[in-house]
């Protein structure tokens, strides 16, 4: 559990995530509901490539950029397109009505099970009683969420 090429360790390239999970859900949740949801992406994506490229200043690119763009393969692609799916769906959830307590909640927990079985049957991970009951307890957690 040591350091990767990013210079984040185990424990904070999570602690990332999770902050980054808080804000996205919060920020995203406050979006004015005036406006056009793809001009919303669009925006959020400009921004996003802008911080992109300066944080290449952080983790510079050791063969030129062209050659890491070459060493892309189709996951890359795709990652963009279910990103915007997920930017595109929480901001119709939250104008739809969800409330901001549950919809990160219940989209992670019915994520987790189906992630769950595609690493089980795909991936070759191991499917311990642990799991099994913790998808369990997904599966109970959102039929609770939904009474």
């Amino acid at each position: 559990m040591g350091n990767n090429a990013s210079g984040l360790n185990f424990f904070s390239s999570m602690t990332l995530v999770i902050i980054s999970i808080i804000a996205y859900q919060i920020f995203q949740k406050n979006i004015s509901g005036n406006i056009n949801p793809i001009v919303s992406v669009i925006i959020t994506y400009a921004i996003a490539l802008v911080f992109s490229f300066l944080l290449l200043f952080i983790f510079p690119v050791k063969n030129g950029f062209l050659m890491e763009v070459q060493k892309a393969n189709y996951a890359s692609y795709f990652v963009g397109i279910a990103i915007i799916g997920i930017e595109i769906g929480f901001l119709i959830v939250y104008r739809n009505g969800w409330k901001f307590s549950s919809a990160m909640l219940f989209s992670s927990s019915i994520s987790i099970v189906v992630l769950t079985l595609i690493g089980f049957f795909f991936f070759k991970e191991h499917l311990n009683f642990t799991k099994i009951v913790g998808i369990t307890l997904c599966v109970t957690g959102i039929f609770l969420l939904n009474k």
